[in-house]
């Protein structure tokens, strides 16, 4: 099996974010789930602090203060990679099987 390769752009403008307006996994996610772009982060929270205008949103629109389970963004990119991995090693494995096979 091949190593993990980089993140996609998507996954790199999250994780500059998260550097930029200095963010927790959990707050990263937060955003992630209500769907912002993290481009425009800075923009967003008008007032209030970027994690507590995050924390509040989030709680209106889901009911709880926080994601029931936090993932990193490294994590979910090498999630994402070893699936992708994992597709392609059944397919392979599938046009192997179909090439046995005599023809009908």
């Amino acid at each position: 099996m091949k190593r993990p390769s980089k993140p996609d752009p998507n996954m790199e403008q999250w994780i500059d974010a998260r550097q930029k307006h200095r963010l927790t996994n959990e707050q990263v996610q937060m955003a992630r789930e209500l769907g912002l772009n993290p481009r425009r982060l800075d923009q967003v929270s008008g007032d209030k602090p970027l994690a507590q205008y995050l924390a509040a949103l989030y709680r209106e629109r889901f009911g709880r203060d926080c994601p029931e389970e936090v993932v990193s963004i490294e994590q979910m990119a090498r999630n994402q990679e070893l699936e992708k991995m994992r597709r392609l090693e059944q397919r392979r494995r599938a046009r192997a099987a179909n090439a046995d096979k005599p023809p009908q």
